[in-house]
């Protein structure tokens, strides 16, 4: 078995992950002679209990820096995962996926097997992506697709008592008068 993954001193993997196992494909699973790639860990990386992240087949599977794995996630082989990326809790990115910079998935969203997904992109809660994501957009659903945060806030009656910066999503809704 090869050597799994390197960790520079910066990062931090949880004792109950799985970093750089065998890929999940049917043909290595059964071949106990086929050997893969290690996992690639950038700097300032954490990693929370139970993630799994696959060794590379073709290419290392490559987590960059200040990237934000959260608990029970799991990485496919081969995915690429960019810089300042967050994972939330129960999401899955299959094999081969590119992740660009910035990217955030929420929980228990599905990105399959091949998908590119751009940089600054943000990805609903329980969404299944299965076409490619241009840089910038924020999508939602099953299947996933593009969103406009103010449309939908304003839809959802939410708009007027949202504050903060709509363009990047990082908003927080108030209501007025239930605690004061």
């Amino acid at each position: 078995m090869p050597n799994t993954y390197s960790l520079p001193g910066s990062s931090r993997v949880h004792y109950s992950a799985i970093i750089g196992r065998r890929p999940e494909l049917r043909d290595w699973l059964r071949d106990e002679n086929k050997s893969w790639l290690p996992v690639i860990i950038g700097e300032n990386v954490v990693i929370q209990p139970y993630v799994t992240i696959d060794g590379g087949i073709n290419v290392r599977t490559r987590i960059g820096d200040n990237t934000l794995i959260l608990a029970k996630a799991h990485v496919g082989h081969d995915a690429v995962i960019g810089d300042g990326c967050e994972l939330a809790t129960g999401c899955v990115i299959g094999g081969h996926v590119v992740l660009g910079d910035r990217v955030k998935v929420g929980l228990n969203a599905v990105i399959r097997p091949g998908i590119v997904v751009g940089d600054d992109v943000r990805i609903g809660a329980g969404a299944v992506v299965t076409k490619d994501i241009p840089n910038g957009w924020t999508v939602a659903g099953v299947p996933a697709k593009q969103i406009n945060v103010e449309s939908f806030l304003y839809n959802k009656g939410l708009r007027d008592n949202a504050v903060g910066n709509v363009e990047t999503c990082e908003f927080e809704v108030t209501w007025p008068g239930i605690f004061s």
